[in-house]
């Protein structure tokens, strides 16, 4: 492909009185590397509102976790404890309904 690619013309040098025609470089693709990242499984981004001590309270539980967790530590994160409760959450009212804990909590 780079065969069929005309010389690029200097501009600044054109501009300066000087004649130059710059040839294009040939350079060797880069190969990016793959990391390790959650697999996004249509995950949409969502912002809800939540008090100050809440946010605090996931962002300590995200901490303690990580300690706990070893090797596993790029695991925890908040949207995974969020996602992982919200399970729980249903679960929880799934198996129990009326006298779900979360239902008790949220209507006092």
């Amino acid at each position: 492909m780079a065969a069929n690619r005309k010389e690029t013309p200097d501009i600044l040098g054109d501009a300066l009185g000087e004649k130059k025609t710059i040839k294009p470089v040939r350079q060797k693709a880069i190969k990016t590397e793959k990391h390790n990242t959650i697999k996004s499984d249509n995950k949409v981004k969502a912002t809800y509102y939540l008090s100050q001590h809440s946010v605090d309270a996931l962002e300590d539980a995200q901490y303690h976790l990580r300690k706990l967790a070893g090797e596993n530590r790029s695991r925890v994160s908040k949207s995974r404890l969020v996602e992982t409760g919200i399970r729980m959450i249903l679960d929880d009212v799934e198996k129990k309904g009326k006298k779900s804990r979360v239902l008790k909590e949220v209507i006092g």
